[in-house]
């Protein structure tokens, strides 16, 4: 995440708690929150401006932001299964073996470990809808 992210979910933070931090504190939130994607720190800030009363820590920000990335991935995970990625290869695969890939796939999420490749067919996968849903919007107001 790039400092204009960055600075975008602390204005959030500060419109839910009022709080004042001065520059030190932002160079050390932003250090320890850098590694956080841009869409993930947005939507981890707002589910905890929705659900707690005080000021979060990095560490809570931190915490909430593994699952929030969590949830997306397997939100993604669950479109890829619906649309048959798990069943693609050499030959279509069955169905058993489509179930135990998307397993597999949702554990290593949950554990943190997303192979390279995953992560490759995932960013493929939301390009691909991505410029799907461009086309349609086009066409829609074309009409």
């Amino acid at each position: 995440m790039d400092k204009l992210d960055f600075a975008e979910g602390m204005k959030i933070l500060y419109s839910c708690y009022h709080k004042d931090l001065n520059n030190d504190d932002f160079i050390i939130w932003y250090e320890m929150l850098k590694d956080i994607k841009p869409d993930v720190f947005k939507k981890t800030i707002i589910e905890i401006c929705k659900e707690k009363s005080f000021m979060p820590t990095v560490h809570d920000i931190l915490d909430k932001s593994k699952n929030v990335s969590n949830s997306y991935y397997l939100s993604i995970i669950d479109k890829m299964y619906d649309d048959g990625y798990f069943k693609k290869g050499y030959q279509e695969l069955t169905d058993e073996h489509a179930n135990r890939n998307y397993d597999k796939a949702i554990r290593w999420i949950e554990k943190g470990i997303i192979p390279q490749f995953l992560l490759d067919d995932m960013n493929e996968y939301i390009k691909s809808k991505t410029q799907i849903n461009n086309k349609e919007t086009l066409r829609i107001e074309a009409c």
